[in-house]
């Protein structure tokens, strides 16, 4: 990666205030990567292609499930093997070891990359596979490397200021400087839209509707000469998203999305308040959100339903982690808690099993191919700015379920 003394400064200030083909089950179940405690390795990870010819895989580590050990007269170490390769081939593109040494074992997170050469001009299917060497557990993720064009998000990188450690989500903090860096292949200008759009929640999983195309004309656009470097600095404003592109008619290219301080979490009134709608309905919802003092009728609302402190706070933990957990999970465009899987994860809790593809992802409920059981489909949306839009195959006979769940929290049960 090219690196330079010198950046071009430019301050992104944001002056408005409002706010398929084949559905065919993967080999394996997923359903971990939904789980809290899961005893996978935890990792996260962003393609970078930093040239024509070279690209970079970061990787972001979980020591929690780490085996410590240790080996001889040395300190208790962890070590994992993290290994790139095309698929459906012998001959890894890059294998790398990453150590933690710890007498302590205290959980933390271990930044690591690697670099490999892919040519430009096509797609490669590309699988990555991270080893704890101590335990001997694997775990294996696909992705594909699109380095047709300079369009895909793949061709930038957005990092903390003065620092060459990526940010592992296109949610960013406002009002903050960061640092995006670009393939060095793009040599004249960076376009950049931004839209401030308030999307709404989803309605129940039984109730069939068609969302509003997006409106793709810009609240405001503005381009950033590269001049010769391939990394400036910008700084966010307090709401809204922003997209950058290399060429001019292209919808592709890398989105940030400006969320409040305080987000994945939910702290404010607001933020307990919204996510509510699932479990009340419109009457009752504006009598909560109409009351002299919102926080206390909420607390209220929980007691009445659990019938006592106690179980109304055990209750109030459990909904607002899902909803939490909905966010870092399943945000898009829009916050996790508002999509289609993060409305069912809320609701329904953590899916026993989950499938998924290129196109869909599959969420069973209880044994599978149990007649008794649930099962979500949600497919995979194109959509420019992320990868991570699914949107549910809505079907009526949701509709029992839907409401034996929603009244389970209601009675103070968390199901």
């Amino acid at each position: 990666m090219n690196r330079f003394s010198k950046y071009s400064f430019y301050s992104l200030l944001l002056f408005i205030t409002a706010c398929g083909s084949s559905n065919e089950l993967a080999d394996s179940n997923i359903a971990d990567a939904y789980q809290e405690n899961s005893a996978e390795i935890e990792f996260e990870y962003q393609l970078f292609h930093s040239s024509a010819d070279s690209s970079r895989l970061y990787f972001k580590i979980n020591t929690s499930n780490l085996l410590y050990a240790r080996r001889g007269d040395k300190s208790s170490q962890a070590a994992v093997i993290a290994e790139v390769s095309l698929a459906n081939t012998t001959e890894p593109l890059k294998i790398i070891r990453v150590v933690d040494t710890d007498e302590k074992k205290l959980a933390k997170t271990l930044i690591a990359s690697a670099d490999f050469m892919l040519q430009a001009g096509k797609k490669y299917d590309l699988e990555v596979t991270l080893t704890d060497e101590n335990r001997g557990r694997s775990k294996k993720v696909s992705l594909i490397a699109d380095k047709v064009d300079l369009s895909n998000r793949q061709n930038y990188l957005l990092s903390l200021p003065d620092r060459d450690i990526p940010i592992f989500t296109d949610r960013v903090k406002p009002n903050e400087v960061y640092n995006l860096i670009f393939n060095s292949e793009i040599k004249d200008q960076i376009y950049v839209r931004f839209y401030n759009r308030a999307f709404p929640m989803p309605p129940p999983p039984f109730v069939f509707y068609q969302p509003n195309p997006f409106e793709y004309e810009a609240d405001s656009t503005t381009t950033i000469p590269v001049n010769g470097y391939n990394e400036v600095k910008i700084r966010t404003g307090f709401s809204g998203f922003y997209h950058f592109h290399a060429e001019e008619e292209n919808r592709k290219g890398k989105t940030i999305f400006v969320s409040e301080s305080e987000f994945p979490e939910v702290k404010t009134t607001e933020h307990l308040l919204e996510p509510l709608r699932y479990l009340v309905a419109g009457r009752e919802y504006d009598q909560i959100a109409e009351a002299p003092d919102i926080k206390l009728e909420l607390e209220n609302t929980w007691i009445k339903w659990a019938g006592s402190k106690e179980r109304a706070r055990k209750s109030i933990k459990a909904y607002y982690k899902r909803v939490e957990n909905a966010n870092q999970l399943f945000s898009s465009h829009v916050e996790g808690w508002k999509s289609d899987r993060g409305l069912v994860f809320i609701v329904y809790g953590k899916p026993n099993k989950v499938y998924r593809t290129d196109k869909v992802e599959t969420w069973i409920y209880g044994e599978e191919n149990n007649p008794l059981s649930i099962t979500f489909h949600f497919v995979k949306v194109i959509n420019p700015f992320t990868d991570n839009d699914y949107r549910l195959n809505r079907e009526e006979f949701y509709k029992p379920s839907w409401y034996r769940s929603v009244n389970a929290w209601r009675d103070g049960r968390i199901y």
